[in-house]
């Protein structure tokens, strides 16, 4: 009966490692995703204000 009781024990603490795991790896993909969306944003921004500063330049000619 012990025996039983230990696996039905290591089958539990398996599947809690399992679910924290999918859960860890669940939030570093979110993480990687919006600091790459963050990047794309800062380098849009960046864009666009060297397409202002050309065109303002350019206006005064």
């Amino acid at each position: 009966m012990a025996t039983a009781q230990a696996e039905l024990q290591k089958d539990s603490t398996l599947e809690d490692i399992e679910a924290l795991t999918i859960a860890l790896l669940d939030e570093v993909k979110v993480n990687y995703v919006e600091r790459i969306a963050d990047e794309d944003v800062e380098a849009m921004q960046q864009r666009n204000y060297e397409l202002y500063e050309t065109t303002r330049k350019l206006g005064r000619k």
